[in-house]
């Protein structure tokens, strides 16, 4: 079923129909986007509107509704899919992507707050795939699909004792001619005393 986050109210009529089909929900991962150019005293505001129901709204009416359900089961994992490059305080902004930077901020205290909304069997992260070759980020992006997914599937499959309440950024660095790309907590998104392991 296609899921469309930038209508509020379609979208949880969706996810009410999948409750009914599905017994549980166990994984979760919030991935659609948007990347709408324009600055802040410039953009449309229905395009900040849409926006923001893909990139914030939508993930938490999705997750209102679907993580009672691993309450319910006694597991979940829930990857926020996020931004260090145009979404974060550390990173920066993209002035010329306004509404992408507010709304990927926005997820990212959505995250926290579900983190600590939830028990700790229930593991909510948000991470930053890279620049990935998708029809957002390009061809001539570095990252390939599964490389991009990467971070995702680990956060998908947290053991008992994995970290909740956090971001997860891919860090690149050129080693000679061969890139390595390590995950990082970015600390100044979540304080390392707001962990829970």
């Amino acid at each position: 079923m296609a899921l469309d986050l930038s209508d509020r109210h379609q979208l949880a009529q969706q996810v009410d129909s999948i409750i009914a089909t599905y017994s549980s929900i166990e994984i979760l991962v919030k991935n659609a986007g948007i990347y709408p150019p324009g600055q802040a005293l410039e953009i449309d505001i229905d395009t900040v509107e849409d926006t923001l129901n893909v990139h914030m709204i939508g993930p938490w009416i999705l997750s209102q509704k679907l993580i009672p359900l691993m309450i319910q089961a006694g597991y979940g994992r829930v990857v926020n899919v996020s931004s260090s490059g145009g979404g974060s305080f550390a990173e920066g902004l993209s002035p010329h992507h306004a509404a992408y930077g507010v709304s990927k901020v926005g997820l990212n205290a959505l995250t926290f707050q579900l983190a600590q909304s939830v028990p700790r069997f229930v593991k909510v992260n948000a991470m930053c795939p890279g620049w990935v070759r998708t029809r957002m980020g390009g061809q001539s992006a570095t990252r390939s699909p599964e490389q991009g997914a990467d971070t995702a599937i680990w956060l998908a499959t947290l053991p008992e004792e994995g970290v909740t309440g956090a971001f997860f950024a891919i860090a690149n660095q050129l080693s000679g001619d061969s890139q390595k790309a390590s995950i990082i907590i970015e600390s100044q998104f979540i304080q390392s005393s707001f962990l829970r392991h």
